[in-house]
């Protein structure tokens, strides 16, 4: 260094000594280059290196654990050890369907056996609606469950796998015809649901005693309520900073008397929910209705309340004008409205969409 500014010195005497040590230093040792960001692992990948436990909560199907079996090693088999490495296997055989980032995925392990892999949640209300509808109703073109495995933080649902198009990616090349078929069937299908009522004496919310939910509070515990008044005081006292007393008993004086009795209800019925297939003359049928897991008994106003719940001045569809008509807030349009109110003042809206969503 001191030969370099030596050099330096020699060829201009009036150099400045402290900015060409600088310079010098600098050209010497170079800065080191940051270390890029270790990769964040994709959930399938954390199921497949993480996990050393696994635990059966509820009984796996013949076919279920067929699968699991041919996946496991001869000499582990009924062992603990056993089971948590042929589920990784299985996880690394299958195909994902779908996956968002980090907290949940739905993989393919066969033309019959999917799962619904939910992280950080051991919340069973859509596996025991799963169970409930194959019981009581068995023609609702709802998954099929053949299991329920609990693997670390995991939660994964064995269930039927249905065709994995959905409504809402072919709705815009529908003709009219068929967007009526459509309606006509899932009428149908959410008739059947609604005569499914809770019985007396019973808790309100999910089947196998989950308690009740709102979609405005992913993150608080559920209440165990077994009354449509007391619910109806739950909705309109979760936020932490609700809004006044006098503006929400002014709110609640425009909603007509309670209803008498609780239906199973989806929850959170959209065309992304909604999975469909091709007849042989190109139109489209509905072949399943998956994600449950907002459902269970609710007052027989709720479907119609939510139904719409992500749709806003942005969303240019007409989905709206073909919902069934046992569901449409048309036959609740002061809760509807009402419940937007209610949205507005919590500052809670529709999910931001482009501008206008096709």
């Amino acid at each position: 260094m001191m030969e370099l500014l030596a050099a330096e010195l020699q060829g201009n005497p009036e150099i400045d000594l402290l900015l060409s040590l600088r310079i010098i230093q600098k050209n010497i040792d170079p800065p080191k280059k940051a270390k890029p960001p270790p990769k964040k692992m994709s959930l399938r990948e954390r199921l497949v290196t993480g996990p050393k436990t696994a635990e059966i909560v509820f009984p796996l199907s013949e076919a279920a654990n067929t699968l699991l079996v041919s996946h496991m090693e001869p000499s582990l088999i009924g062992k603990k050890k056993g089971l948590a490495d042929a589920i990784k296997r299985m996880i690394s055989a299958s195909t994902t369907v779908w996956e968002q980032e980090l907290t949940g995925t739905v993989l393919r392990f066969n033309e019959e056996i999917a799962a619904k892999i939910v992280w950080g949640n051991h919340d069973y209300t859509e596996y025991s609606s799963l169970q409930y509808l194959e019981a009581h109703s068995p023609e609702i073109p709802a998954p099929k469950p053949h299991g329920l495995i609990k693997f670390s933080n995991a939660c994964i649902m064995l269930m039927t796998y249905i065709s994995a198009t959905t409504l809402e990616s072919v709705w815009q090349s529908l003709t009219t015809d068929n967007k009526l078929f459509v309606q006509s069937k899932l009428q149908s299908i959410f008739s059947t649901l609604r005569s499914l009522k809770l019985p007396s004496g019973g808790n309100m919310g999910g089947v196998g005693g989950e308690g009740v939910q709102d979609y405005h509070l992913d993150d608080h515990e559920k209440q165990h309520l077994n009354t449509i008044s007391a619910f109806e005081d739950f909705q309109f006292s979760i936020d932490v900073l609700p809004p006044s007393p006098a503006f929400t008993t002014f709110l609640r004086s425009f909603l007509p008397p309670s209803d008498k009795e609780c239906v199973f209800t989806h929850g959170d019925l959209r065309p992304a929910n909604i999975m469909v297939e091709q007849d042989s003359n190109g139109s489209y049928t509905v072949s399943g209705i998956i994600d449950w897991e907002m459902s269970g008994f609710y007052p027989e106003y709720m479907e119609s309340m939510q139904v719409l719940h992500l749709f806003n001045r942005n969303v240019e569809n007409d989905w709206y004008h073909y919902l069934p008509h046992c569901i449409s807030p048309a036959r609740h349009p002061e809760r509807f409205l009402v419940g937007r109110i209610w949205d507005m003042s919590l500052g809670f809206a529709a999910a931001k969409r482009d501008k206008y969503l096709r």
